[in-house]
């Protein structure tokens, strides 16, 4: 599958789900600095509206979102970032790699592992399915 095709393949797949109330993208990019007691004044930063309209600029303040937010942010987050990465990818003054790591499920550590295995039990085979053709296209860009 080429880059074109997975963007429109994401686009309809993880159309319409729902946006997270409680645990969003600048919340969670808070959490990463241990800022857990403002998370109505991190909540008032983020986009309302569907995670394709999400500004690509949120996407590149948050970087470390991806790794604190849960299964409701998943897969509301994942597909924005997905297609932010696919968009960027070449782009070598755009740090991209995070939307990579943020998907390793660090089956090395138990707990870890479990952390991931809670953060996707959302999304759905075929939405897995995206997430798979994303990591064969990064695989054949990303240096060994």
């Amino acid at each position: 599958m080429n880059k074109q095709d997975l963007i429109e393949r994401i686009q309809t797949t993880f159309n319409g789900v729902p946006q997270p109330n409680k645990l969003t993208l600048f919340v969670a990019q808070a959490h990463d600095t241990y800022d857990y007691a403002n998370d109505d004044h991190h909540r008032s930063k983020d986009f309302i509206g569907s995670w394709q309209d999400i500004p690509s600029k949120h996407l590149a303040q948050c970087q470390n979102a991806l790794n604190y937010i849960d299964s409701v942010g998943m897969r509301f987050y994942l597909p924005a970032y997905m297609v932010w990465f696919l968009e960027n990818y070449t782009n070598k003054t755009i740090e991209t790699d995070f939307v990579l790591y943020a998907m390793d499920p660090q089956q090395s550590d138990v707990k870890l592992a479990s952390y991931h295995k809670e953060r996707f039990s959302l999304l759905t085979k075929s939405n897995c399915k995206l997430v798979q053709n994303l990591l064969n296209i990064a695989c054949k860009i990303q240096p060994a």
